[in-house]
């Protein structure tokens, strides 16, 4: 049996998890990152880095989109519930009753928990798989937020000449990096969250 934990961790695998693709290069002109990241070398290079977590977050739009996808969560996790109870009684019916089957009965009732367990796993990978309609509904409800942050990243990094923006979000190799070059302050302005005076770097 999926243990409610489980479940839920299977639909929240980081909501924020969806911004990976926040971490893209901004390069004036032909500049270009060759496969190995080499093209930045020997020319002039300006790296930022952002927290998109922190940046949504502070997004007022955010708190609704969790709202909403931890409600349809919560549903799904009722109708599972009773689907796994169900699961439950016939196995503990089959344990307690065996010795009193016939061949013929017991190939039945094992037929009927099997039948139940398909159902049990379908329903988990229809709704909380990685294809599954949590992950779908996530994407969409996130997608114009996403565009959003992007947007505002690409005007911050082209006013502050960034060649390439990376999000520490993602814990994507960035081990250490200057406060100087953290624009997760300047994206906040921009979006209207913050203000000018309230920048910390």
């Amino acid at each position: 049996m999926h243990s409610k934990k489980n479940r839920h961790s299977l639909g929240r695998v980081a909501v924020l998890g969806l911004l990976v693709a926040l971490a893209l290069p901004f390069m004036p002109g032909n500049t270009a990152l060759d496969a190995h990241g080499q093209r930045l070398l020997g020319q002039r290079s300006n790296v930022g880095f952002i927290d998109t977590e922190i940046v949504m977050s502070k997004m007022p739009e955010f708190q609704g989109i969790q709202q909403q996808l931890d409600q349809l969560e919560s549903n799904w996790e009722s109708e599972l519930t009773v689907f796994e109870e169900e699961l439950q009684a016939l196995k503990e019916e089959y344990e307690a009753r065996e010795i009193l089957y016939t061949d013929e009965v017991k190939a039945q009732k094992l037929a009927e928990i099997e039948q139940k367990q398909v159902i049990v796993d379908g329903f988990l990978e229809t709704k909380f798989g990685p294809d599954g309609e949590y992950y779908t509904r996530q994407r969409e409800l996130m997608q114009p937020l996403q565009r959003t942050i992007h947007d505002a990243i690409k005007i911050i990094a082209e006013e502050e000449g960034y060649n390439l923006v990376l999000d520490r979000a993602q814990q994507i190799g960035l081990i250490y990096a200057e406060p100087e070059f953290d624009i997760t302050q300047l994206v906040l302005v921009e979006l209207g969250i913050e203000e000018e005076q309230n920048r910390v770097f």
